[in-house]
């Protein structure tokens, strides 16, 4: 169960860094 609240936290962590990535890199286009 840990390793796969591991895996589970660090998907989702990728995905909250790509996403406000892709955010921020929208919000400099539109700028």
């Amino acid at each position: 169960m840990e390793v796969w609240g591991r895996r589970i936290g660090r998907g989702l962590g990728l995905a909250a860094m790509v996403t406000t990535a892709w955010w921020l890199g929208v919000r400099l286009r539109l700028w």
